[in-house]
């Protein structure tokens, strides 16, 4: 695993986890979504591509403060079904941005793969 940030349109590694990244007592693996991300760091699962990426938007009005202050949007990639890299986005529209052309050949390569699953189990069938 590891935490990246975006820098002039591409990715720069600033950890190897996210729980290192804020308060230790915060670190809960056993609720990760609803405890450490949701009501802890006021973030809330806003896009779920399966297989590909998850995005968490931070809920603007509860920010807690000096945890992940300037970052508006973590994004939790599959890297290979069992590992997850974050990247932690600013409120930046063009960082943003950058982070969904990344992912986008990884988001096709999900729907080919899954096109060519079908088919295979059609052929089955």
């Amino acid at each position: 695993m590891a935490v990246y940030k975006v820098e002039k349109d591409e990715l720069v590694k600033v950890g190897e986890n996210l729980e290192d990244m804020v308060r230790s007592d915060w670190a809960d693996w056993e609720n990760f979504e609803d405890i450490f991300l949701g009501e802890q760091l006021k973030f809330r699962l806003y896009d779920d591509a399966t297989g590909v990426y998850r995005l968490y938007r931070r809920e603007e009005a509860k920010r807690p403060d000096g945890e992940l202050p300037d970052v508006k949007y973590i994004f939790d990639v599959n890297v290979d079904g069992s590992n997850f890299d974050y990247i932690l986005v600013e409120d930046s529209l063009p960082q943003f941005l950058a982070v969904m052309r990344m992912l986008e050949p990884l988001a096709a390569r999900q729907v080919r793969l899954e096109a060519e699953f079908e088919k295979e189990q059609n052929r089955r069938s």
